[in-house]
């Protein structure tokens, strides 16, 4: 199961560490160089490659730390230089595209200053890469920048949102309310500085004028709403074709009524046939139980369509019962694990289980099937943490392409003190600053196992 690195890595060994963010890319570079690489290392510069860049830390310093610390910056600058600035629609690329000419030019790479001007970009998405570089370069002269390219970008689209990002990015830096009064003075010459500010202005005011709404909808007043609806009524929105409600509101109720109101819309569940109204009955009980278990639940486990089979594990996966146990080990012994099928261990997890779990887990090829997979046999171990996960720890860690949920299996693997002397080391080099964090300062390693951090 545990396949451990050795340096060099192949190119595709490397482009799948680039891509995932794990610390062996780095390593690769600083050891042996990146001289054939060099393709890969621009694409990954151009094109935001973490699973969920929204989630994920930022990447633009770790791939400049790699090229020049590579001593690959004459082959591989140029190049990149000469596309920074091609068109690009995807405001995940842009962004990373400012942040990577933000670091030249704080390299001293000075033909990258003017490109980080020309990367202040709206996307297809309408939103804006490039502000907060052009803020971090130029202060003042750059906030002023920003607010007038914002300003021209209201006057050519009505329906433009240009939220005061641009201003919390400056006071962050110099103190609050510091670009407001540097905007205020330069509106007198700039009509476009002008309108952004009423926009902001405005926005502010209706972000005010929704506090009454938003305290209507806080969680506490929203518990009670779904309190005061009853089953009947829950029933009847089911079985509507025209519901209001969104599929997850159906969830909510369930977590939030006592756990009697849900036997009559179990009972109306085992009479419905159609797969649409299943699906939204399954919802109900992700994360509610019925106040006893029903085997009944079991049937929709094998049911024909797949929707209804992963809801259906889910909502199993929250009773601690033989029955679910023994479908969760005949599942794993059949190598299932795209339908929720770890979660029905959750609270059913023995020992034995991880070496079951060793002996038979296979990933799907599609990264998004491999992540769910992967994020719940993670979360399976932070409900169960036992010694016996250190295996399936390491492979969560080497396997999943999003780095929250490498971090989480490091954690684990901290906690158990089950942290072998290389992960300690390749995460020092990780892209994700959370992960070499955890290791900063450096521990003294006993054995090639780490002591337990506090976490």
């Amino acid at each position: 199961m545990i396949q451990h690195f050795t340096l060099p890595l192949s190119p595709e060994a490397f482009t799948d560490a680039l891509h995932k963010g794990l610390g062996r890319a780095m390593q690769h570079a600083r050891t042996c160089g990146l001289a054939g690489l060099e393709q890969i290392v621009i694409d990954a510069c151009l094109h935001d490659h973490a699973y969920d860049p929204q989630l994920e830390d930022q990447r633009a310093d770790w791939l400049m730390n790699m090229i020049f610390s590579a001593k690959s910056q004459d082959r591989i600058v140029p190049e990149l230089l000469s596309h920074l600035a091609d068109p690009c629609d995807d405001y995940r690329d842009s962004k990373q595209r400012s942040q990577i000419a933000l670091g030249l030019t704080h390299r001293g790479i000075g033909s990258a200053r003017p490109i980080v001007y020309t990367l202040l970009r709206k996307s297809r998405t309408s939103d804006v890469s490039g502000d907060e570089e052009i803020i971090a370069l130029d202060g003042a002269e750059g906030l002023i920048h920003v607010a007038n390219f914002l300003g021209v970008q209201l006057e050519q689209d009505p329906e433009f949102y240009a939220y005061d990002i641009a201003m919390r990015s400056f006071d962050d830096f110099h103190g609050e309310a510091k670009a407001r009064h540097i905007l205020d003075a330069a509106a007198f010459h700039s009509a476009a500085i002008v309108r952004y500010l009423k926009h902001v202005d405005d926005l502010a005011q209706r972000h005010t004028e929704s506090a009454v709404d938003d305290e209507a909808n806080s969680a506490p007043a929203r518990t009670i709403w779904y309190r005061n609806q009853s089953a009947e009524s829950t029933i009847a929105e089911i079985r509507r074709t025209d519901s209001r409600y969104s599929p997850f509101l159906f969830t909510e109720w369930g977590r939030c009524v006592p756990a009697q109101q849900l036997v009559p819309v179990f009972n109306a569940m085992l009479t419905e046939i159609d797969t649409a109204r299943l699906c939204k009955y399954l919802r109900v009980f992700q994360k509610a139980k019925l106040p006893t278990f029903e085997s009944a639940l079991l049937q929709y486990s094998d049911h024909f369509d797949e929707s209804v089979r992963r809801l259906a594990n889910s909502a199993l996966s929250n009773y601690r019962h033989a029955d679910v146990h023994s479908l969760a080990r005949s599942r794993i012994a059949q190598g299932r694990f795209t339908e929720n099928e770890i979660e029905l261990l959750y609270n059913n997890f023995a020992f034995e289980d991880a070496e079951s779990l060793e002996r038979h887990i296979a990933l799907p090829v599609n990264n998004f099937a491999k992540h769910s997979s992967l994020f719940d046999l993670i979360t399976l171990f932070q409900k169960n943490t036992v010694a016996e996960c250190r295996n399936l720890m390491i492979f969560a860690y080497d396997n999943t392409p999003c780095s929250d949920c490498r971090r989480y299996a490091i954690e684990i693997l901290l906690k158990t003190q089950q942290a072998p002397e290389w992960i300690i080391q390749e995460c020092r080099d990780d892209a994700a600053k959370s992960i070499r964090d955890l290791f900063s300062p450096p521990l003294e390693p006993a054995n090639g196992l780490i002591p337990v951090k506090s976490l």
